[in-house]
């Protein structure tokens, strides 16, 4: 599966960055800088026609929007590792919050996720904490 990141640093793609680091998931990061216009280019546009970060292209597939990624992420590789319930599985309050804002979504996803790697000890652990500073 070929997978390249599309982000900034301090961008709402940190989670997305995060997330990638602790499934240990294997991709190409293609980083932006915002202030040149970067993500208003026509080749970033045909991609994600809302030019903004985080982009995700899956063998050829744009996913945008860093909550979109995160399931995808989540369905596709947190449920392997216990990280993440499986579809139609009796955990679905783990999978969703009601959001209170347009951020809420993607916090409450990384503070699931944080709240699970605190309280997991760490020689229980399937991957290592995130050290990503984007």
């Amino acid at each position: 599966m070929s997978i390249t990141f599309y982000a900034a640093p301090q961008s709402s793609a940190s989670p997305v960055s995060c997330a990638l680091r602790e499934l240990g998931v294997p991709h190409e990061r293609v980083n932006l800088n915002l202030a040149a216009g970067d993500q208003r280019k026509p080749e970033y546009l045909a991609l994600n026609p809302n030019g903004k970060v985080p982009l995700l292209v899956v063998d050829g597939t744009p996913l945008f929007e860093a909550l979109a990624i995160l399931q995808w992420l989540g369905d596709t590789y947190g449920v392997d590792k216990g990280l993440w319930p499986a579809a139609g599985s009796p955990a679905p309050r783990q999978r969703t919050c009601r959001p209170t804002g347009r951020s809420a979504p993607t916090a409450c996803w990384v503070r699931e996720w944080c709240r699970i790697m605190s309280t997991t000890p760490s020689s229980l652990r399937p991957v290592t904490r995130c050290t990503a500073s984007t």
